[in-house]
């Protein structure tokens, strides 16, 4: 387990690294997706983070990962999900646009975890993302098929929506 003064190395060693991409233009859709995949691993790091944090004592903790997500997120940023979202759509011009005009029942959260899904992301990685259960993030995942009249048992949502989509 991580102690405070460790954390706070992972913190300003991410910060580093942070500045350092930021400095980088993506030329190329390969770039952009490893930038896509940077990101994620940033995000699943800072959730492992926050859950170690929040076993130290709460107020270091608190202000520790205060500190992280304005590094990562930005002083404004609430949660990672507008910087999920506008990756997403970087990488995949239009498509999150079309899955809400396709699937106008699917819930925020539905919508969420029918995105990080098709970006491959595991139900453990978006549940620590979204801050819900591993198992809301399953509920979600047979809502999306149901939703969309994908009744064949084993049928993956993402394939039909890279099918329909590209």
């Amino acid at each position: 387990m991580m102690n405070v003064e460790q954390a706070w190395q992972v913190l300003n060693e991410t910060a580093k690294d942070i500045q350092e991409q930021k400095t980088n233009t993506f030329e190329s859709t390969n770039t952009q997706r490893e930038a896509l995949l940077w990101k994620f691993d940033v995000l699943k790091k800072s959730s492992v983070l926050e859950s170690t944090m929040k076993s130290s004592p709460k107020l270091i903790g608190e202000k520790a990962m205060q500190k992280f997500n304005e590094i990562v997120y930005g002083a404004d940023s609430d949660s990672p999900w507008e910087l999920i979202f506008q990756t997403f759509d970087e990488l995949n011009p239009g498509l999150s646009a079309a899955i809400k005009k396709d699937y106008p029942k699917f819930s925020e959260t539905e919508f969420k975890i029918c995105l990080l899904s098709y970006a491959q992301l595991k139900a453990k990685e978006i549940a620590l993302m979204l801050n819900i259960s591993v198992h809301t993030v399953n509920m979600a995942r047979s809502n999306i098929r149901k939703k969309m009249n994908l009744h064949t048992k084993g049928i993956d949502f993402c394939e039909v929506l890279k099918e329909r989509y590209t």
